[in-house]
C-alpha cells in the first residue's frame, strides 16, 4: 500500500509485496518504509447556506448542521446583520487513538452484490473510454476484483453513486470532493491477482474502470457492503419493496 485516504481512496502497488509479509516471524527488508502521515487540507471547503441559517452578525459566523453536529461557518458575503449566500469552514484536525480504535465494534461486510449490467462510456479522468459496472444499489463498502495481466500494469476503479448523462460515473454530488478511487498496480508473475481495498470505503452504487487488460468481465467484480458488524435485534418486512429495499 503507498497511500490511503477514507476519502479518496487508496493506493497499492502489488510488486513491492514481499513474500510472507503478513506472517509471523516476517522480517521485513531495508525497502519497507515506515507510514508518514500527511495532513490533510480542511481549510478550503466551500458551501451554499439557505434562508434558515443561523447567523451571528457580530461574529460574522454562521452556524450550520454537518455530520453529526454543528459547525461554525466563517462568511464571505453579506453586510453585517444579513445571511450569506455561501461560506467556507474548517474541519478540526483529527487524533489518533489506539485506545479508541480499538474500543470500536469493527466494520465487515454484511453482504455480497454482483454486477447488474456493464457499459462502456467516456472517462473524465483519462480522456479515453472506461467500463462502467452497475450494482443496483447504493451502498457503503469496497470492490473486491480478480484481474491478470502484465507487470507494472495501472488498473484504476473509480466509484459513484450517480451518473452523468453520457452514462459516466459522476462525484458532482460529493460535499468534500473525493476521489473515491482504488489504484492497483499488478504484481503480473503469479496468475490472476485478487485484491480488496483496506482501511477506506466508497458510497457507490457505479464502478468506472480504466486500464483494465482486454475487457472486464462482471464476474471479476464483487461489491461488499459493509457497516459496523452488530448482532441484529430485529427486522422489518412491508408490502413495499422500495421500503424493503432501503
Amino acid at each position: 500500500m503507498t497511500s490511503d485516504d477514507i476519502y479518496d481512496g487508496v493506493s497499492y502497488d502489488a510488486r513491492l509485496e514481499q513474500d510472507g509479509w503478513a506472517q509471523c516471524g516476517f522480517e521485513p527488508s531495508q525497502s519497507w518504509h515506515p507510514v508518514r502521515a500527511i495532513r490533510r487540507n480542511t481549510s478550503a471547503h466551500h458551501l451554499d447556506l439557505h434562508a434558515g441559517t443561523q447567523f451571528d452578525s457580530g461574529s460574522r459566523r454562521a452556524r450550520v448542521a454537518f455530520g453529526t453536529g454543528m459547525r461554525h461557518v466563517h462568511s464571505d458575503l453579506g453586510p453585517a446583520g444579513v445571511a450569506p449566500r455561501s461560506g467556507t469552514y474548517s474541519e478540526p484536525e483529527p487524533a489518533l487513538d489506539a485506545e479508541l480504535f480499538a474500543s470500536h465494534i469493527p466494520i465487515r461486510p454484511v453482504r455480497q452484490y454482483s454486477p447488474i449490467g456493464a457499459w462502456q462510456a467516456p472517462s473524465g479522468s483519462t480522456g479515453g473510454t472506461g467500463w462502467v459496472f452497475d450494482f443496483g444499489q447504493n451502498m457503503a463498502g469496497v470492490v473486491r476484483f480478480t484481474v491478470e495481466g502484465q507487470r507494472g500494469q495501472v488498473v484504476t476503479i473509480r466509484h459513484a453513486e450517480i451518473l452523468n448523462p453520457d452514462g459516466s460515473g459522476s462525484i458532482d454530488n460529493l460535499f468534500s470532493g473525493a476521489a473515491m478511487k482504488v489504484t492497483y498496480t499488478l504484481r503480473g508473475d503469479k496468475g490472476p491477482e485478487t485484491y480488496v481495498p483496506q482501511f477506506t470505503y466508497m458510497g457507490f452504487r457505479y464502478i468506472e474502470v480504466t486500464g483494465w487488460p482486454g475487457v472486464p468481465d462482471e464476474a471479476a467484480f464483487t461489491a461488499l457492503f459493509s457497516h459496523s458488524a452488530l448482532e441484529p435485534t430485529g427486522a422489518l418486512t412491508s408490502s413495499d419493496g422500495v421500503i424493503n429495499r432501503i
